[in-house]
């Protein structure tokens, strides 16, 4: 009887054994597949003179956006505000950060009073 129970036992750690390595090995070929998807990606890009460490972007035409990024910014450096748009923007950003502060300061008396509903309970 205790003989039958070992080897039963022992048929089973075998098979959950076989089960692991099968379940590893198949966790392998995926990884596998996957590298070899990227890979064949990647030289497909290369291929088509992109370049896959950029996102695949072109060569030629990340150099023109550079371009038009770089005379936006001497545009908007020559287009300075006139002072009066200037304080208005600067006011608006503070009524706007007052009201951020009120909001962040409602939150917490309604945290603090559902925390305090939540003791009473």
């Amino acid at each position: 009887m205790a003989r039958e129970r070992e080897r039963e036992r022992r048929r089973q750690e075998r098979e959950s054994q076989d089960g692991k390595t099968k379940s590893q090995e198949r966790e392998r070929e995926r990884r596998a597949r996957e590298a070899e998807s990227v890979r064949r990606r990647r030289q497909g890009q290369r291929e088509e003179g992109r370049d896959p460490e950029r996102g695949g972007m072109k060569e030629e035409g990340r150099d023109e956006r550079e371009e038009g990024r770089q005379e936006k910014r001497g545009q908007k450096k020559k287009e300075a505000e006139p002072e009066n748009e200037r304080e208005e923007g600067r006011e608006r950003e503070r009524e706007q950060r007052e009201r951020r502060v009120e909001r962040e300061i409602e939150r917490e008396g309604r945290r603090r009073g559902a925390e305090k509903r939540r003791a009473r309970e």
